[in-house]
């Protein structure tokens, strides 16, 4: 075997087996079925050529070879052809109408040689090949130099005129210029047949070819220039000065050793430099300098993020920071958190970007949803261009239909134990609207940050939250009381308790029983979580009672005495203490055709943060003092206690 047939060999293998690479990749793209038979066709293209040169002083094995792989070759440009069909979307009659010539070319061809004539060869000493004879070449020419370029100038300019992404565009512009270089190389072959010296330029050429379209079919991620420029430092980075110093060894121990010596020296030396030393990490790091100049550092990125989530236990404090994080790392116009709701029937936003207020309070994923469904089947990320690129748009659209209000692009699950408690959901980003694969490997690496964080704080917020009222339950409630007096002995100011306890609450249960009890008690408690401050601490104390903790309630710095500071401050949790009862007054709730009320009593207490000796024991007396006396008042009420307080 020379070297012009190995290569033709070495072509053969290669093709074949990026055929068979994509195929097993076939969830990637609805290109990879048309590709096998391109692939397949190009690998009896490339064997006939290796049977021309390797068997050319064997006729019976020339021809027994030439039969069965020179009908494979004929095809080659219907193959070709019929991947450029399917890459156009806005295919045309007289597209299909050149498709269908093409085929009847490559029909007649295949009758032809295999058939009709008798398959006879002449030999080129000097283009060291041979090539057959009697044969019909014009149907091929006609077929190779007229209607597939004809077909890819059509495709080119159709293209054009339907409505691509940019990331599909690039895909099938790729594969359109893979197919032109196709032309080209299966154009060499007639040289080939005149005598004229090639040297298998054709088989190579039609491999790199294939090679291409294979990349942008598998590879449909990595189309960014940037990203493939990026590929290529890496190689040239990597490669290159390991075959230098290959070259420099070998060179080095010729002069102690023999040649298979010196090879295997260096080549034990050159493996040991890949393997156990930072060498491939320190080309990938000077290749990201060089293209991308940090803006992909994600693994930097999210290093440095990882420990920060898991560090917050406030669950809406932790769902704004992931949203926070995606948008500045990966520029993103809209983005969004879904989590589900309390009665687990679906999922509803709990922090977004760039969406606005009426979206976020309207669109809920229900439990059944198409959406929803496919992210607890697949538990993986879902890119909708790249959904339409392998599935039935119908379906797609149908799986993205109730979040292209906010023309949602990517989906990333949010998996705990197995189980979907969320999504991620991203809309374009602001630069160039593609997702590269690095950016979906990224983004599917934090969302499994992102899920362990939110299932700590989930668990977190079950150990201080109360399970009926959602605020925060008796020993949060406790412990904070303890915080905030200190916070208040150590800085001189003062802080407020609110003992809001439900009237007549015994004779309500027993009326209309537990669960619209606990209906309304749930209902009381959102009233008044969403009258306070974030500052402000609001808990279950008890049954029916619950407890408000006021920090000093100044919003800027105060020139006033200790004495107006206090006054202030009294006054102020009065408003406050006001604004809760009569929101509580003003709350009417349905049930069974009735309209059902209650009222709240309220006791006030404050510490003005002078005395060491303050106790949250004292603390509470004073404020559950007030509260027996709004109560004896008759109800209703807001009573500030005003004895010595211990």
């Amino acid at each position: 075997m020379n070297i012009y047939s190995f290569i033709s060999f070495v072509c053969a293998l290669v093709t074949l087996g990026t055929g068979v690479f994509v195929l097993m990749k076939r969830e990637k793209s609805y290109l990879t079925r048309p590709y096998l038979p391109v692939s397949l066709t190009i690998f009896c293209y490339c064997l006939l050529s290796f049977g021309f040169i390797q068997f050319k002083e064997q006729p019976n094995t020339l021809l027994l070879w030439t039969k069965i792989f020179l009908t494979g070759a004929s095809l080659v440009v219907p193959a070709l052809f019929y991947l450029l069909l399917c890459v156009n979307k806005g295919r045309t009659g007289l597209l299909n109408f050149l498709f269908t010539v093409s085929c009847l070319l490559g029909a007649a061809s295949v009758c032809f040689w295999g058939g009709f004539c008798e398959i006879k060869f002449v030999l080129f000493p000097w283009a060291r090949t041979i090539s057959l004879t009697n044969v019909p070449y014009f149907l091929f020419l006609l077929n190779t130099g007229l209607f597939l370029p004809l077909g890819v100038v059509m495709c080119l300019i159709h293209s054009k005129q339907v409505p691509l992404s940019s990331l599909t565009r690039k895909q099938s512009n790729l594969i359109i210029f893979s197919i032109a270089l196709s032309v080209l190389a299966l154009l060499m072959s007639f040289l080939s047949a005149a005598g004229v010296v090639v040297y298998q330029g054709s088989v190579v050429f039609l491999t790199i070819a294939g090679i291409l379209i294979a990349y942008s079919i598998v590879n449909y991620r990595l189309l960014t220039f940037d990203i493939m420029l990026h590929r290529l430092t890496l190689i040239g980075l990597s490669v290159l000065p390991l075959v230098f110093l290959h070259l420099v060894f070998v060179r080095l121990f010729l002069l102690l050793v023999d040649a298979f010596s010196a090879v295997a020296i260096s080549s034990v030396i050159i493996i040991s430099i890949i393997m156990f030393s930072p060498y491939k990490k320190k080309a990938r790091k000077l290749s990201n300098k060089i293209v991308f100049k940090g803006r992909y550092d994600y693994q930097n990125i999210l290093l440095n993020l990882s420990g920060q989530l898991s560090s917050i236990m406030d669950m809406d404090q932790l769902l704004n920071y992931i949203v926070q994080i995606i948008v500045q790392t990966f520029d993103v116009d809209k983005a969004a958190v879904f989590l589900e709701d309390e009665e687990g029937q679906g999922a509803v936003i709990k922090a977004s970007y760039g969406i606005s207020k009426e979206i976020q309070e309207d669109l809920i994923l229900e439990s059944n949803d198409a959406l929803l469904r496919r992210l607890e089947n697949t538990q993986g990320i879902l890119v909708k261009e790249e959904c339409k690129q392998s599935e039935d748009i119908v379906e797609v659209e149908k799986v993205f239909e109730k979040i292209n209000v906010f023309n949602a692009e990517v989906v990333i699950p949010l998996i705990i134990k197995d189980k979907l408690v969320g999504s991620i959901i991203l809309g374009g980003r602001k630069q160039d609207g593609i997702y590269t694969q690095d950016d979906i490997n990224a983004l599917e690496s934090f969302a499994a940050e992102a899920s362990a964080a939110i299932e700590n704080a989930r668990l977190y917020s079950e150990a201080i939250i109360d399970g009926i009222t959602k605020v925060f339950n008796y020993n949060y409630f406790l412990m904070r009381l303890g915080e905030e007096i200190a916070r208040c002995k150590r800085y001189g100011h003062p802080i407020s308790l609110l003992m809001v306890d439900v009237d007549r609450f015994k004779e309500f249960d027993n009326m209309y029983g537990h669960q619209v009890g606990d209906l309304i008690l749930k209902n009381i408690g959102l009233l008044l979580k969403n009258k306070l401050r974030n500052v402000d601490v609001l808990a279950r104390y008890s049954g029916e009672q619950f407890a408000v903790i006021l920090p000093e309630t100044r919003q800027e710095e105060s020139t006033q005495g200790p004495g107006e500071i206090i006054r202030k401050h009294i006054d102020d949790t009065m408003i406050v203490a006001e604004r809760l009862r009569k929101s509580v007054e003003d709350f009417k709730m349905g049930h069974e055709g009735k309209i059902l009320g209650v009222t709240v009593s309220i006791g006030v207490a404050y510490f003005d943060g002078v005395s060491k000796d303050f106790s949250p024991e004292g603390f509470l007396r004073c404020s559950e003092n007030a509260l027996c006396l709004a109560k004896e008042e008759g109800r209703n009420k807001v009573v500030l206690y005003d004895g010595k307080q211990k």
